[in-house]
């Protein structure tokens, strides 16, 4: 379930870079994490301001993908609670950053990526 979930993430993060452009002001990148019907989703969206002692930052938006449909996974819940799911994202997100797809990609440039759940404390990946 990990590969097919890691495989989606970096298909969509290649997408995006492929028909993105991301302004040289963003200085973090989060990825948002919601629990569905059917399982997660996960959806990215960039900020100008960032403030490590709150997490409210990632509210005040200044970039989102132009086609902005998340990452929606399938996943049994009672397998992936909502925190072992956070977990599998962010160790997902940290993959990508240490992939050859993210070294040239528009995510590179970015200083800060966080990742968590919308009501929750966000975790800084980068």
């Amino acid at each position: 379930m990990k590969e097919i979930i890691k495989k989606d993430f970096f298909n969509w993060l290649n997408k995006l870079n492929e028909r993105e452009k991301i302004d040289i002001t963003i200085t973090a990148l989060n990825f948002g994490l919601y629990e569905t019907e059917k399982g997660y989703c996960i959806y990215l969206i960039g900020s100008n301001n960032y403030d490590e002692s709150d997490d409210d930052w990632a509210t005040e938006i200044s970039y989102e993908p132009k086609e902005y449909k998340g990452l929606n996974i399938a996943i049994d819940k009672n397998k992936y609670d909502w925190l072992s799911f956070q977990n599998l994202a962010v160790k997902i997100i940290e993959s990508y950053i240490n992939s050859d797809n993210y070294k040239n990609s528009i995510f590179s440039k970015i200083e800060i990526m966080t990742a968590g759940f919308d009501n929750g404390d966000l975790i800084r990946v980068k």
